[in-house]
């Protein structure tokens, strides 16, 4: 499975971007970079491409073969870089040679040089824009209203209404893995909902609400949809919708917090 998701990590590594229609560049790619790991195996050169190798299997059977992405292969860019290089060289000097056309060492140190500017080109216009674009957003203060869609926006003015509306005792419930993020952020008590959590599962999703339910003390439920599928998400947020007592005291396009009512006695 983590052999299918190698021609998305490539592209995104290199181009930075992340599209259906590029997937047979990545395949391209990892064609280049499994033939110049083989003529480095051949010519006795094993090092870098066992070491690529040995990465790819370690992110499948210690993180899982759903973490094959472009951040996870950032430490092998370069042994990569070297590996596709050589895999498309030695695709260029075979069909030279089937033309009969002679390889001098000159047009080795051409290719190269060739190769590094592909990549500049590549990769420049976007790191420029991204640069620019950042900048003047972060410069005129607008920069979280843009940066992944607007996400951190939600997150910091959900900090912010924890640490308005509810004093420091107040105890708050979220996802085991944004619990921590939204404590350092708002300087309150957030309570870590079901351990183990599958965001594939609807099962998972009514664990989290049932989570909840059985947590009378906590005052409020902070549901962040980041990372998690459409029906998860929309399964869990019917569940809070529908409970009588709750209230919606901020919704944002990525995270919600409803308040639990307190029925007076």
């Amino acid at each position: 499975m983590g052999l299918t998701r190698l021609p998305d990590a490539l592209v995104d590594s290199f181009t930075a971007q992340r599209s259906a229609w590029l997937k047979p560049v990545g395949v391209v790619l990892l064609a280049a970079a499994v033939a110049g790991g083989a003529k480095l195996w051949r010519a006795g050169q094993r090092l870098f491409p066992a070491t690529c190798l040995l990465n790819f299997l370690g992110i499948c059977l210690f993180v899982g073969y759903a973490s094959v992405r472009a951040r996870y292969m950032m430490p092998m860019y370069p042994m990569i870089l070297l590996l596709i290089f050589h895999g498309v060289f030695w695709g260029g000097e075979l069909l030279l040679r089937r033309r009969g056309r002679a390889v001098r060492p000159v047009t080795f140190h051409k290719a190269a040089a060739a190769f590094a500017l592909a990549l500049i080109a590549v990769n420049a216009p976007l790191v420029l824009r991204s640069a620019f674009y950042y900048s003047y957003y972060g410069h005129v203060g607008r920069y979280h209203e843009f940066i992944e869609g607007g996400r951190y926006r939600d997150l910091y003015e959900a900090a912010d209404v924890l640490r308005r509306d509810f004093p420091p005792e107040a105890r708050i419930a979220a996802r085991w893995d944004r619990a921590r993020m939204y404590h350092f952020l708002s300087g309150r008590t957030i309570e870590p909902l079901v351990a183990q959590m599958d965001r594939w599962k609807l099962c998972h999703a009514e664990a989290l609400y049932n989570d909840f339910r059985s947590r009378p003390h906590v005052d409020a439920v902070l549901f962040d949809t980041g990372g998690l599928v459409a029906s998860y998400t929309r399964h869990v947020t019917r569940l809070f919708d529908a409970a009588g007592d709750l209230k919606v005291l901020y919704r944002g396009r990525f995270v919600t917090i409803y308040e639990r009512v307190r029925r007076r006695s």
